[in-house]
């Protein structure tokens, strides 16, 4: 049976038109798996600078602050830790000044950098 009334599309344009969004679901799926597998595996320290690093990426801000807007109990919800864990891991991040609270609750970011390389040295 013939198709009526339904657009031409050539192989290689159809094919155009797929592969960014097939490009950008396959790089999700991947980051995804890089997330279990951090979840599954790593530290405290290295899951909270990673997701730090995940939140401060999103904001797309090029300040040198970044405000997290997550209490210390969401955060640790969303790296599977206790709250208390957190605390501990903020801590020296803390005193060298690379993180404190923010005025409104949450955290102010101020150097990532530092925070990932330290959490990394720990493991």
């Amino acid at each position: 049976m013939p198709r009526r009334n339904q657009p031409h599309l050539d192989d290689t344009t159809a094919a155009t038109s797929v592969t960014p969004l097939l490009r950008h679901a396959i790089a999700r799926v991947r980051e995804s798996d890089a997330v279990r597998f951090e979840l599954a595996t790593a530290s405290v320290p290295v899951r909270l600078a990673s997701a730090l690093w995940r939140l401060v990426d999103a904001s797309s801000t090029e300040s040198a602050q970044h405000p997290i807007p997550l209490t210390q109990a969401e955060l640790s919800q969303l790296i599977g830790a206790s709250r208390n864990a957190v605390g501990t891991a903020l801590r020296p991040w803390r005193e060298q000044g690379w993180v404190r609270t923010a005025s409104g609750g949450g955290l102010l970011v101020c150097n990532i950098h530092a925070i990932q390389s330290h959490a990394h040295m720990q493991t």
